[in-house]
């Protein structure tokens, strides 16, 4: 359980446009299974689109998340150390 917060913080700081997409777009699909309200006959129909949003989107996310999760913790704070640096170098030039 000690990993878990370090690797959510490690996905998190990796995370470009792409992933935060994704992140939105599978929320969104979770959120139209939860709360669909349409008719019976066309409930198949839109519990089917929704299904399948909500697995693409969120399948890529959580093989990205379970690879950060398995990493060696050496390699996390080698990784962490280089993004934050990044980000300091970025505020400098501003």
């Amino acid at each position: 359980m000690k990993r878990l917060p370090r690797a959510c913080k490690a996905y998190l700081n990796n995370m470009d446009y792409l992933n935060i997409f994704l992140v939105k777009s599978c929320l969104c699909a979770l959120g139209a299974l939860i709360g669909l309200h349409v008719s019976e006959n066309k409930r198949g129909a839109a519990r089917s689109v929704a299904s399948l949003v909500f697995w693409a989107t969120s399948l890529p996310l959580l093989g990205g998340f379970l690879r950060q999760l398995v990493k060696k913790p050496k390699e996390e704070m080698i990784e962490l150390h280089f993004v934050a640096r990044e980000k300091d170098l970025k505020d400098n030039r501003k």
